[in-house]
């Protein structure tokens, strides 16, 4: 048990940053702004995870904004969390430009992985089972929080390295390579896995902020009843995002070749391993799983405005294949989206979606929609694809641009994404009241290569 602290109530000028336009707007007034105490280091030196996480709980009142401490100079502070963080009660978390990071613990090139299990055991061990298969950065176990930074580059780092390539093809580097024991380390999960309560009104603004390097999802749900969330941010261009290559010879959807955020370094174990850059791209990048999932029932949630690319599987998955899951008006709007491995939207379990918008995004490779599940799944209602580009080929026998089988009341409007002449443009299935506007060959017009 963690001994009492004295926290210290501060008030942090925006400083010369703020002028860039980056700056974040404060909670409404009445909500006090606290710093850490100054003996919870913000140099990397020390393990804060449970002094940063007993600070959230002990501090404070609810609604209160909890601001981290910047470093000498006023550098970005750096907060080691090899055990993650929980924030177990409404407040705003304000990052202030700084740097959450696990560093490689625990992750997927710890040289002392098995040492440090003992090390840095979990801290919440009826939530984190098969540790460290669930740890986390941040977790969202309580009502009314937001995650924000009002400085720009601030970062939430995981401990993934490893590169994933497609094939043995070093043309193709993508996010990283998946891994099954530690497939739940997420950049921040809303709701506590095993978890009784559900969690509502969850808000991340990663206008200046990084979710990168996680060997899980980006951002994942929980408990059966999470919602509303709200995931928003900035795009950033393709210049960040895209630097598309095509790969000659093969699969132009799989070709995207781009996305700052790192570099390789080959290792001398014959391994190559992502090197995060200095520099800070907020969004969702570099991820061993999705961009966003759950397997949960959500509802209410929105994406919009965000950046996201080198994820290692999909930039959306809503598998809903938890029991009784369901999803309830779901909004993907405005996003802008670089490689991913697998699909670009994953709908494929026996969940519904009920009210699902996808709208004005940018893919930088294709908008594949996987929505087909099985034929005993629950139907899906009221979906509306409208108004999103993709700039890479559709290609492959059998590959679909939009598989959307089981709707009941389905839009597909004013769309763009070119396929080779053996891919489907819209496989309907058995999805009923349809409209499909321009035809199916004007948003999917077959281009031979």
């Amino acid at each position: 048990m963690l001994s009492r602290r004295a926290f210290v109530l501060s008030t942090a000028a925006y400083g010369a940053l703020a002028a860039t336009g980056c700056a974040r707007p404060w909670p409404a007034p009445g909500a006090a702004t606290l710093s850490p105490p100054p003996d919870i280091d913000n140099t990397g030196a020390q393990n804060v995870s449970g002094a940063l996480s007993y600070w959230l709980a002990a501090a404070g009142k609810p609604g209160d904004v909890f601001q981290l401490r910047r470093g000498p100079g006023y550098a970005p502070g750096v907060y080691w969390i090899p055990q993650g963080i929980l924030i177990n009660k409404p407040l705003t978390l304000d990052l202030n430009g700084c740097w959450l990071y696990t560093g490689p613990t625990l992750g997927d090139s710890d040289p002392h992985f098995e040492q440090n299990r003992t090390r840095f055991p979990s801290l919440w061990p009826d939530h984190q089972p098969g540790h460290p298969q669930h740890r986390w950065c941040v977790c969202v176990g309580a009502d009314d929080v937001t995650i924000t930074s009002s400085l720009p580059h601030a970062r939430i780092q995981g401990a993934g390295r490893v590169v994933r390539y497609r094939g043995d093809n070093k043309a193709m580097p993508e996010g990283l390579l998946y891994n099954a024991g530690l497939e739940d380390q997420a950049g921040i999960i809303v709701g506590l896995p095993n978890g009784t309560a559900d969690v509502h009104n969850t808000d991340i603004d990663l206008t200046n902020i990084a979710v990168e390097y996680v060997l899980g999802d980006g951002v994942t749900c929980f408990p059966r009843g999470v919602g509303p969330v709200r995931i928003h941010g900035r795009t950033l261009g393709p210049k960040v995002v895209n630097a598309n290559v095509v790969n000659p010879g093969g699969e132009e959807r799989l070709g995207a070749h781009g996305g700052l955020g790192g570099t390789i370094v080959a290792g001398g174990d014959g391994v190559d391993r992502w090197q995060p850059t200095v520099n800070v791209y907020p969004g969702i990048h570099h991820t061993g799983r999705h961009g966003f999932a759950t397997d949960w029932s959500v509802r209410d949630l929105t994406i919009e405005d965000i950046s996201v690319w080198r994820v290692g599987r999909a930039f959306v998955d809503l598998e809903m294949a938890g029991a009784n899951a369901r999803g309830h008006n779901i909004a993907i709007r405005r996003c802008e989206t670089g490689h991913a491995y697998l699909n670009w939207i994953a709908n494929g379990a026996k969940g519904s979606l009920e009210n699902f918008v996808v709208e004005d995004n940018v893919s930088y490779t294709c908008i594949g929609v996987a929505a087909s599940g099985p034929a005993d799944g629950d139907r899906g209602t009221n979906w509306r694809i409208r108004r999103n580009r993709g700039q890479l080929r559709q290609v492959g026998d059998g590959s679909v641009v939009l598989r959307t089988t089981r709707v009941d009341g389905l839009t597909i409007l004013d769309n763009y994404n070119t396929r080779s002449p053996v891919s489907p443009g819209i496989d309907l299935g058995t999805s009923t009241g349809v409209t499909v506007a321009p035809t199916e060959n004007t948003q999917f017009p077959v281009e031979v290569a």
